[in-house]
């Protein structure tokens, strides 16, 4: 039962996004894999070494975006078929990849990827544990911790303010 509920909610999570198929398929997407995440196939992934793991979930999220982003389901498949290097891409999805990466968002890709791929957090943690003998270094360390993410955060969404015109995506429902 517990299955079915988890299918029914995500399935009307994508009704809830849009009245479309690719909102439906998106949502039918996340409910098949949490559900086939807590069957055998879950405990399989969980035994994996983790960057399989974060590879697998990586690969589940693009293609679920992909559904998400489509306005069909046929540019839902042509992305999909592109992304696995499979078929002949239409001119609108070749000229979507030709135009989007240039070098910038290759250099962004390239230093991102490993680093999202990184237990980073827990390793900023023991490095902050085994640093600090003093409280006050320890409490020194997680300042400086935060305040890097803080502006991390605030470089980032100043690079995005200063962009092009990017409208909020629920602006398309």
């Amino acid at each position: 039962r517990q299955y079915f509920n988890l299918f029914t909610v995500f399935l009307l999570c994508g009704l809830w996004h849009g009245a479309s198929w690719t909102f439906v398929a998106w949502g039918a997407f996340h409910g098949f894999f949490l559900v086939i995440e807590r069957l055998a196939p879950g405990r399989v992934l969980r035994s994996l070494w983790l960057p399989f793991q974060h590879l697998y979930a990586a690969v589940v999220v693009l293609f679920s975006w992909t559904l998400f982003r489509s306005d069909s389901m046929a540019q839902a498949l042509d992305f999909m078929r592109a992304m696995l290097g499979v078929g002949v891409a239409r001119p609108a999805v070749r000229d979507l990849w030709r135009n989007s990466l240039d070098p910038e968002i290759v250099l962004t890709l390239l230093v991102a990827i490993p680093i999202a791929m990184l237990p980073l957090a827990d390793w900023l943690r023991s490095l902050q544990v085994r640093a600090a003998s003093h409280p006050w270094e320890r409490q020194a360390l997680a300042i400086g911790h935060a305040t890097s993410l803080l502006v991390l955060f605030l470089a980032s969404a100043a690079y995005l303010a200063s962009g092009t015109h990017n409208p909020f995506i629920y602006f398309r429902f």
